[in-house]
């Protein structure tokens, strides 16, 4: 079995990789991944930063030959190195995600940490095409490649709250909150911790200090604190 942790950092992420890189290379090593960090990426021509994930997966699983890929947002910190992804209780689906529940009441697939496999290409195909194939819909706005994750899948990325399909995707194993936990949930003990939403970097980078069991400082935010337990 030949698998890959893949993370991929915009110029202004890059800080946020460097913070994560010690955790990401602890997981590699403890579990038999090979890792890819791709910093310093210009935005595909015409779309936002994010979507650079979707080549770089590609590459790995079609014309690397990794039969499983792992990727891993920059701005997240692996905080527990008891157990690997959960691969083998996926059963049937090709590809393995968090799916949120919201305080709104909707739901929200992320694609922050991303399980996927060589069934899930065309998938990632499909994903990379949906701007193109849909007057440009998500290529800039929020949240890029995952809404249009979402709108493939069956939920509607397009109203608040996002709602979801009648019936689970078949081909999505949910990982569950120990895997991508928000910041928000400061009572949680996850595997993964994720500083996704926060309205600056530098806040973020702090957070992952911290979680990291790293010097941070606290961050104030037009005078609102963010609080950091400590």
């Amino acid at each position: 079995m030949k698998r890959v942790i893949v993370a991929v950092a915009s110029p202004e992420y890059t800080p946020l990789l460097e913070v994560a890189q010690p955790s990401f290379v602890r997981f590699a090593t403890q579990y038999g991944y090979d890792l890819q960090l791709h910093t310093g990426l210009a935005a595909p021509p015409g779309r936002a930063h994010a979507w650079n994930k979707l080549p770089f997966l590609v590459t790995a699983l079609q014309d690397q030959g990794y039969d499983q890929v792992l990727l891993l947002d920059t701005d997240i910190v692996i905080v527990k190195f008891d157990r690997d992804f959960p691969w083998a209780e996926m059963g049937g689906a090709d590809h393995a995600l968090y799916v949120e529940d919201m305080p709104d009441g909707g739901v929200c697939p992320n694609t922050g940490v991303w399980g996927v496999t060589k069934k899930t290409l065309p998938l990632l195909y499909n994903i990379w095409a949906y701007p193109d194939r849909h007057d440009g819909e998500w290529a800039t706005k929020p949240c890029w490649e995952q809404s249009a994750y979402m709108a493939l899948q069956g939920y509607n990325a397009s109203v608040i709250p996002h709602t979801a399909p009648a019936k689970f995707p078949s081909n999505l194993y949910d990982i569950g909150i120990d895997w991508n936990c928000p910041h928000v949930y400061t009572e949680k003990d996850p595997i993964i911790w994720h500083a996704g939403g926060m309205p600056d970097i530098e806040m973020r980078r702090q957070l992952m200090l911290k979680w990291s069991g790293r010097p941070y400082e606290r961050m104030l935010e037009k005078g609102i604190e963010w609080r950091i337990k400590n």
